[in-house]
């Protein structure tokens, strides 16, 4: 009988073990099944940066604008030898196209220049940067900079006093969703009319006008609040900008059931907390900065709860997405982290003398304090009252720019600030503009893309069509160009769509 028991006791033992390593198995399959997934999407589908160094960021309409041109690959920040032509555009507040050049690329560089036309308005203009295979995604993924047009010739627009007092508030509850009964933090942020973020002061009511929640901005028009959403009520923000704008907003509505996701920086890692209700089975966790893996966790639910740590050493300068996947490996939340990088390059730049008369050449010494050799771009230029104090760096583009969404007041701040208010306020910046290069959608079905990289120049395309305006496949086109040597090309098209590439038409 002893005997018995013990056999059915091992019995079950091995049963329980055996089960545990089967399931263990199989949250590791499923894990490496979302990660390889991700590996695929990065591998097949190639992202580039474009950075553009402009000479100055304030001009007179007349002037023209001096740039260098920079194509990086998006995940490595390394210099990327694919696209060979950059577009570069200024465009006005009404995003029309004033001044426009195409630039060539030689090992991911390119210098170029535009006239700025003297019949624009003293206003704030856009530069866009762009290869034609970025135009294969959104064009949020192109360069954009803020420069000043100052016309001399022409007076500046009268602004009416009740276009000033304008406000527009934006909610963002951490992770993405507000779920009701759960708590969850919230970001705010509250801009004027011309898009530049106001101090405010707000509070959250029910439809009872009860006050559930109060908060007020940090800096450059964001915030954050804590709130517990209730079913069947409804929230209404009221919002005191500037001293004297008041203004009601209506926040997000709270799903029944879902995910909340809640993230805090400790000392060396980051906690993740996740919440739901509604829900059961295993939460799945990745964590990547620019498309490179840095975490993959997967993590059972206790009574709707679980607690996912990262090590903050794992993962890379700039920003990281840590997104929440269910038991069916769905995306349900996202987070944004930006690790501030721990050291910079410094510049140590040394001229022959103070003073210099007009085209007397400079010679200026450049030294670092690091041992690895490096390559500069100096750009010279008048620094008076009406140039901004803090010009855009490549450093503070590609780290934080590139990766977010929308505009950002004094971007250099984030790189630089300490303290705790340092880490709210870029706690508030990655709250209010979550965003990601790519969907969860595009790495499952791997899209076609209509735009060819234009590895070897500049190319030209053409449709080819009948008198009625029907597309026509396999006729014989010939482009040439006149000039010293002629060298004609010879395509055929096909569904009435004809390409060339310029790169050889010989000199003129």
């Amino acid at each position: 009988m002893h005997t018995y028991r013990t056999f059915l006791f091992n019995l079950i033992v091995a049963l329980a073990v055996f089960t545990g390593i089967s399931q263990s198995f199989a949250q590791t399959a499923e894990l490496n099944e979302l990660k390889q997934a991700f590996e695929k999407y990065k591998q097949t589908v190639l992202q580039e940066k474009i950075y553009l160094h402009t000479d100055r960021e304030f001009y007179v309409a007349g002037e023209y604008m001096w740039f260098k041109v920079y194509a990086v690959d998006a995940s490595l920040h390394r210099p990327l030898d694919v696209s060979h032509v950059c577009y570069v555009e200024v465009l006005d507040r009404a995003n029309t196209v004033v001044a426009q050049a195409k630039v060539a690329l030689d090992h991911g560089t390119g210098t170029g220049s535009l006239f700025l036309p003297a019949t624009v308005d003293t206003d704030n203009f856009t530069v866009r940067a762009y290869t034609r295979w970025m135009k294969n995604f959104d064009p949020a993924y192109y360069f954009h900079k803020t420069i000043t047009i100052v016309n001399t010739f022409r007076s500046l627009p009268e602004k009416s006093a009740a276009s000033r007092q304008q406000i527009t508030a934006s909610f963002f509850p951490e992770g993405g969703y507000l779920v009701e009964g759960l708590k969850s933090k919230v970001g705010v942020q509250v801009q004027n009319n011309n898009r530049e973020g106001v101090s405010f002061h707000g509070l959250i009511i029910d439809q009872h006008s009860d006050t559930v929640a109060r908060f007020s901005s940090l800096k450059f028009g964001l915030g954050q609040f804590h709130f517990t959403p209730r079913p069947d009520a409804i929230y209404t923000a009221i919002i005191r900008a500037d001293g004297n704008v008041v203004e009601k907003f209506a926040l997000p509505a709270a799903k029944a059931n879902g995910y909340v996701l809640q993230l805090a920086d400790s000392l060396d890692e980051l906690m993740v907390f996740v919440r739901t209700k509604g829900v059961s089975g295993n939460v799945y966790l990745l964590a990547h900065t620019r498309e490179v893996t840095k975490a993959a966790i997967v993590q059972p639910l206790a009574n709707g709860e679980t607690l996912f740590r990262v090590k903050k050493q794992s993962l890379d300068d700039g920003i990281s997405h840590l997104t929440l996947f269910d038991h069916n490996r769905q995306p349900v939340c996202e987070r944004l982290y930006f690790r501030k990088p721990e050291s910079t390059l410094n510049f140590e730049v040394d001229a022959e003398q103070e003073e210099y008369g007009i085209r007397r050449k400079v010679a200026l010494g450049l030294s670092t304090t690091s041992d690895v050799p490096v390559t500069a771009s100096v750009a010279v230029y008048e620094l008076d009252s009406l140039t901004s104090s803090t010009p855009l760096d490549i450093n503070t583009y590609l780290l934080l720019l590139s990766d977010l969404q929308g505009g950002i007041e004094s971007p250099a701040y984030y790189l630089n600030a300490s303290g705790a208010d340092g880490a709210v306020a870029t706690e508030n910046l990655m709250l209010t503009h979550g965003w990601r290069r790519f969907s969860w959608d595009s790495i499952r079905t791997q899209p076609a893309f209509a735009f060819v990289p234009e590895i070897e120049g500049h190319i030209l395309e053409g449709k080819i069509a009948d008198a009625s305006g029907a597309p026509v496949s396999g006729t014989v086109v010939i482009l040439s160009t006149p000039g010293k040597d002629i060298q004609p090309q010879v395509g055929r098209s096909h569904n009435g769509r004809i390409f060339f590439e310029a790169n050889n038409c010989g000199a003129i």
